[in-house]
């Protein structure tokens, strides 16, 4: 388990209470479809050099972060504004996030005494090695893609141990809902990453769009 992750941290996106929507139930014939569809990233651990235009890296508070949009529409093809969708993640590696609860911070000054990751580590962990955020710098995340810190608000953060894959949403007055995803870890074995294929499903409770995500390893050296 990362000493920093998604799932062990403060940054616990709960499934249950948080992560509400106020809109109102689809009718039976509404349709639900996402964009993209897919994705494929490619990557490995510190160490190793992934394609520049996917990167990945296995290193705590470090991820990717993107977003898909769900759309609504009626049988006639015009969209349904204020619609509820709930967006569920396969994988618990992967974070649903509400726009709300997403914003870009400055890089963070670290104070004396942080010079290793293994420093980090101590000033965000109690005794018993679960994460704290006491410090403000300590909860932020770090994007790859864009180079940017990120701070997932504190409205969806909560301590009680939910997997943070569940976000309900609505549409807005094109019909459109967003969420953002956050790629925090990928499987591993002995190593090696696993391959990994797993889904977002976007639900309006009659209709369903599914949004695939695969990974494609590389080998992690572990001298690293």
């Amino acid at each position: 388990m990362h000493a920093k992750t998604l799932t062990a941290a403060s940054l616990i996106l709960a499934a249950l209470p948080g992560c509400k929507s106020n809109g109102v139930h689809a009718n039976p014939d509404d349709i639900i479809n996402v964009n993209p569809e897919e994705i494929t990233i490619q990557g490995g651990a510190y160490g190793i050099t992934p394609k520049d235009d996917q990167p990945f890296y296995k290193i705590d508070g470090t991820g990717k972060l993107w977003f898909i949009e769900f759309s609504v529409l009626d049988p006639a093809g015009l969209p349904r504004n204020a619609i509820e969708v709930s967006v569920t993640s396969l994988f618990e590696g992967i974070a649903i996030i509400p726009p709300s609860a997403v914003r870009t911070v400055d890089k963070p000054a670290l104070p004396d005494g942080i010079e290793s990751r293994s420093d980090i580590v101590d000033a965000c962990t109690d005794d018993e090695g679960n994460y704290t955020n006491d410090q403000e710098w300590c909860a932020y995340y770090y994007d790859v893609d864009s180079g940017t810190f990120v701070d997932f608000g504190s409205d969806y953060a909560y301590n009680d141990g939910y997997a943070p894959n569940y976000a309900e949403v609505e549409t807005d007055g094109n019909g459109v809902a967003r969420v953002y995803l956050f790629l925090d870890w990928i499987p591993n074995g002995t190593g090696e990453y696993a391959s990994l294929e797993t889904d977002v499903v976007g639900s309006i409770g009659y209709s369903s769009a599914v949004y695939t995500l695969t990974y494609e390893p590389e080998k992690v050296d572990e001298s690293k």
